[in-house]
């Protein structure tokens, strides 16, 4: 593996292996933020009660 020696927010990212978790996980976040979404949309869809 090859050493990053440049600094900043964006250097871990140089790392392939830590990239492609990376982005994995952002994926996956916004997956999860989507399906929450859609949930609480569909829930205010199915029914007519405020609470």
């Amino acid at each position: 593996m090859s050493e990053v020696n440049s600094r900043g927010p964006w250097a871990p990212l140089a790392i392939r292996v830590y990239r492609y978790v990376w982005i994995a996980a952002l994926v996956s976040n916004v997956g999860s933020f989507m399906h929450i979404a859609a949930a609480s949309w569909q829930m205010t869809l199915l029914t007519d009660s405020p609470t």
